[in-house]
């Protein structure tokens, strides 16, 4: 979780940064917006737009409180580098407004300090992230140009009086740096720069025009930006080997209008004639135009790799992909789903985040596996599951209990046990989170609010294994152990009329994994959680020997898996639904039974 303080309340705060991060409660919480007195003056009302947010004028109750851990520098450009060192040396990590120093050797400063203190100092870079710029970059990976020709940038506005008012050398430093970053996040650092900087208005006084020439090995990247473009230029014009791509300028976001109250993020959507063109040679050497629908805009992005860096998430994925030989990892998921090389999506995120995922996902077309629990409600599953039949995508809940062989062997022999009576299963695991929970530090598996608690985690295999045997129950009752409002353990039943059915899952204590499924005539015992199912032990009433009947023995032991990893059976069946699109096997009737319990 990222616990944000602000430094400045300006126009870059309400409209580039509170709206995309007020869009992520569960990820970050913005506690802070510090600012000076004199600011104030008059100008309290907007603070009332923000009431969850703490106004202050004392820089020292941000920098001392231990919850803050990122502080975000949008002042003057002069005391950028300023508050970034106060932020640092508080142990801070630090976002800072462009430019991120007025010169090289402050930015080192910063950069070094960061580095001493082990702590995050970057620039909020945020037109990385802009609706037409994601456009440019998703074509870009889809590889169809070829090699790369030529790339042109403009960042254009038709302004002649701003220009003829203003004097100075701040609008290369201010507007220019974005396109110019843009250009280097994507291909890196050029081999050769090439600047044409003048002043239209003021020659020699101002920066109001400049055509800066990126060289790379085999391309050249143009950044443009001029006050006196009445006819727009396209925002990129890029061409390949194999073809080319335009992208017509969007408008500058800059034309937001503030209040009253806080700005509100609206999904836009672009009309058809704001759309990319792309035009290309196919590998089977057809011509192909087409059009591109235009990227959302996410300024939040760069929180949300912040949030990545700081859990030390991208670290692992840069270790996992070495060791999996894996050749791509990505940050950003939309830009993951637009891979049309990538068919299946595997949701592994917080049981919470389920449905927005695999939502994303299926609208992306791709085929869903979802972690359990599928989802954390009975609406949640309709909406998706109809999403999937409309899209023709196949959606599936990884839970391997319902693909065990000794699974399916266990529900086979079901009617030797005569007619069930009781069955009781126990899954309770003392959660290495726990102890951390005990000290008051929630982590996501003891969060209500996240779908966390033993009913939505262990007892899952439970519930999951007792619908495969049995179907739907005639009632349910759940008894917890409630803790700050989450289940830390808990007992389940499932009344089935002429049998009852008791799922026990903890995970504030461990006990020794045992499931018995007992008839009138015999049972069956596991003594492994029914996630694995290591081997099950059949114990008749009677047992025959030729044609006597007598007691029976210690029973048989039984073992149909094939010493196979516990997730083997299950993706083999995932991986012949998918290829055969069997949708009638997707068990989404199952899905509603275990929701419904």
């Amino acid at each position: 979780m990222l616990t944000v303080a602000y430094i400045g309340f300006g126009n870059s705060v309400c409209v580039y940064h509170l709206p995309y991060v007020q869009e992520r409660p569960e990820t970050i919480k913005v506690k802070y917006i510090f600012r000076r007195e004199e600011d104030r003056v008059g100008d309290t009302e907007r603070e009332s737009w923000y009431p969850d947010i703490i106004f202050t004028s004392d820089i020292d109750e941000i920098m001392n409180d231990p919850e803050v851990n990122l502080i975000v520098v949008n002042t003057p450009n002069r005391f950028h580098a300023f508050y970034s060192k106060m932020a640092l040396n508080h142990g801070k990590n630090v976002l800072c407004e462009k430019p991120f120093a007025e010169s090289v050797e402050e930015a080192e400063e910063v950069f070094a300090l960061a580095k001493e203190k082990g702590l995050i100092a970057t620039a909020n870079q945020n037109r990385r992230f802009d609706a037409d710029m994601r456009t440019l970059r998703k074509v870009l990976q889809s590889g169809v140009l070829g090699d790369i020709v030529e790339v042109q940038s403009h960042y254009d506005y038709f302004r002649p009086q701003h220009a003829q008012e203003y004097l100075g050398f701040e609008k290369i430093s201010g507007v220019g740096v974005h396109p110019l970053d843009q250009m280097v996040c994507e291909f890196g650092v050029p081999k050769k720069v090439v600047y044409d900087c003048r002043g239209i208005a003021h020659p020699g006084q101002a920066d109001d025009y400049w055509d800066i020439d990126l060289f790379y090995d085999g391309f050249k990247a143009s950044v443009a930006t001029s006050y006196y473009v009445k006819i727009e230029n396209p925002r990129f014009l890029v061409h390949g080997t194999k073809g080319s791509f335009l992208m017509p300028q969007l408008g500058h976001n800059s034309d937001v209008k503030q209040g009253p109250g806080a700005i509100k993020l609206e999904k836009k959507i672009y009309p058809e004639e704001k759309w990319g063109t792309l035009s290309y040679i196919n590998d089977k050497g057809e011509d192909i135009t087409e059009k591109v629908p235009v990227e959302p805009c996410d300024y939040g992005l760069i929180y949300d790799n912040i949030n990545a860096v700081l859990e030390g998430k991208e670290e692992k994925l840069k270790v996992i992909c070495k060791e999996q030989n894996i050749p791509v990892y990505y940050t950003d998921v939309d830009e993951m789903l637009h891979n049309a090389d990538i068919d299946v999506v595997y949701i592994g995120v917080p049981n919470h985040l389920h449905y927005t995922f695999a939502k994303k996902a299926l609208l992306a077309g791709k085929d869903v596996i979802c972690e359990k629990p599928f989802t954390s409600n009975i609406e949640e599953a309709r909406e998706l599951i109809q999403i999937s039949k409309e899209k023709k995508a196949i959606i599936l809940e990884a839970v391997n209990t319902r693909y065990l062989p000794n699974a399916l062997k266990i529900k086979e022999m079901l009617p030797q046990l005569g007619n069930l009576k009781i069955v009781s299963m126990n899954y309770s695991q003392y959660s290495s989170r726990y102890d951390a929970f005990k000290e008051g530090n929630v982590l996501p598996a003891f969060n209500p609010e996240m779908s966390g608690g033993a009913l939505m985690d262990l007892n899952i295999y439970n519930i999951n294994f007792a619908a495969m045997l049995f179907g739907k129950p005639l009632h349910v009752d759940y008894q917890a152990n409630i803790d700050r409002g989450i289940d830390t353990s808990g007992i389940l039943t499932l009344d089935y009329g002429t049998f009852k059915c008791v799922c026990i899952a903890a995970k504030d204590c461990k006990a020794p994994m045992l499931t018995s499924i007992q008839g009138d005539e015999g049972c069956v015992l596991i003594h492994s959680s029914v996630n694995l199912i290591d081997d099950y032990r059949v114990l008749m009433n009677k047992v025959s020997k030729g044609t006597q009947m007598t007691d029976a023995s210690a029973g048989d032991v039984y073992d149909f898996n094939e010493g196979k990893h516990k997730m083997y059976h299950e993706f083999c069946t995932f991986e012949e639904i998918i290829r055969n699109r069997n949708y009638q096997n997707t068990a989404w009737e199952h899905h509603y039974i275990l929701l419904q319990i």
